[in-house]
């Protein structure tokens, strides 16, 4: 929520003053999720995961501080509940009925809430049953995903531009109108591709993701790749090689046995193949290596796993 990894098209609410609506309802914000006055009789605010992940917890705040004092608001209890569809939410039960749990008692302390066992779940709803003057509500939510194969934020665009780079990269010239950078290699981008003017191996052509965009290191289990898409290129990478590391100059490869481990990769242009690494990876930086390519190294891909 408060990292933006959650877009705005996730997070919807049972309704909303104009100016607070539930997508303002992220931890720590300048804004924050208010409804309607008087607040309704069953208000919620709601986050689509997009899939199944394990959640533990969540943290609220209420309205921001240093706003006038007629905005003192806050939710001191609330409910929770989930599920993998909308039509099929449960509560968070406390014996036969639903738990309440305690929430904030001023507008701007972050409140952790455990629940009892972790849920796993698509949709997580956080009904509020107890507030402060007015519903008003920003919220963080707590888990990690079992399987650790979301896409972390290439064709997404949270992985910003300037946090991907190259070895070089194909500049425009008089038959190709447009640069070909490194912050184009992203999954299903069209109609750009990265391309690399390198033409042997042995220059270690290379294209390289930063996760600032994450607080601590992420878990990596694989990429997705494909290569130049419909285009003047027709081109794709068919081996490469993967170095990992939590500084620059400290990268290391995937091993098999004492060597670089080479993962197949492209035979077409457009068909996303997906790579699964022998073990996860824990790191901040991810270089894709290419060693062997049909006409020019091109390359779009995803980087799949869970932040922790």
């Amino acid at each position: 929520m408060e990292n933006g990894f959650i877009r705005n098209e996730q997070i919807k609410g049972s309704d909303f003053t104009y100016g607070h609506f539930p997508q303002e309802g992220r931890l720590n914000s300048y804004k924050y999720w208010k409804t309607e006055y008087p607040s309704p009789a069953d208000p919620w605010i709601q986050v689509d995961l997009k899939d199944n992940v394990t959640i533990t917890r969540i943290r609220t705040q209420g309205s921001v501080s240093g706003w006038y004092i007629e905005h003192d608001h806050w939710v001191s209890k609330l409910q929770i509940q989930y599920g993998n569809t909308e039509d099929s939410l449960a509560y968070i039960m406390d014996g036969s009925a639903p738990k309440t749990f305690n929430a904030n008692s001023d507008r701007d302390t972050v409140v952790s809430i455990t629940f009892p066992q972790p849920i796993s779940a698509r949709f997580l709803r956080i009904i509020p049953t107890e507030w402060h003057t007015w519903v008003a509500l920003r919220f963080e939510v707590i888990g990690c995903d079992p399987d650790c194969n979301t896409a972390l934020g290439m064709e997404s665009g949270f992985i910003l531009d300037n946090h991907i780079t190259a070895a070089d990269y194909y500049t425009a010239d008089g038959l190709i109108p447009d640069d070909q950078r490194p912050a184009d290699g992203r999954l299903h981008q069209r109609p750009y591709c990265w391309v690399s003017t390198f033409s042997n191996p042995y220059d270690d052509p290379w294209i390289q993701v930063a996760f600032k965009a994450f607080e601590n290191t992420v878990n990596i289990t694989g990429i997705q790749t494909q290569g130049s898409g419909p285009s003047i290129w027709h081109s794709w990478v068919t081996k490469l090689q993967i170095q990992y590391g939590n500084t620059e100059d400290s990268l290391a490869y995937i091993m098999d046995g004492a060597t670089a481990k080479t993962f197949n990769a492209n035979s077409d242009e457009d068909t996303v193949v997906s790579i699964t690494f022998p073990q996860p990876i824990s790191a901040m930086f991810l270089r894709i290596i290419t060693r062997e390519w049909h006409r020019w190294v091109t390359l779009r891909f995803e980087v799949i796993g869970c932040h922790n």
